[in-house]
């Protein structure tokens, strides 16, 4: 799930719920214009899966990858509110 910020301004604080439950915590900062991907592994303690993430969706070093959102929990492809 990306979470990208439009304002002016750097965020910190954010938090998920509802479809999933993700609160971001420090160092997990979103700069204006910055984007971050939630994923449901932790990108720090599973390499294979980070790795992996970002050649599947191309991704650079430049989005910041953090996760894992709650155990068990999927997002719905049909959409749902997050």
């Amino acid at each position: 799930m990306a979470v990208f910020n439009t304002e002016g301004a750097t965020r910190r604080g954010w938090r998920l719920d509802r479809a999933v439950d993700y609160e971001f915590s420090p160092p997990a900062l979103v700069a204006a214009g910055d984007t971050i991907v939630v994923v449901d592994f932790d990108p720090v303690v599973n390499t294979a899966a980070h790795t992996l993430f970002r050649l599947t969706y191309g991704m650079d070093a430049s989005v910041q990858l953090v996760g894992p959102w709650g155990v068990g929990q999927t997002l719905d492809n049909g959409g749902e509110s997050i």
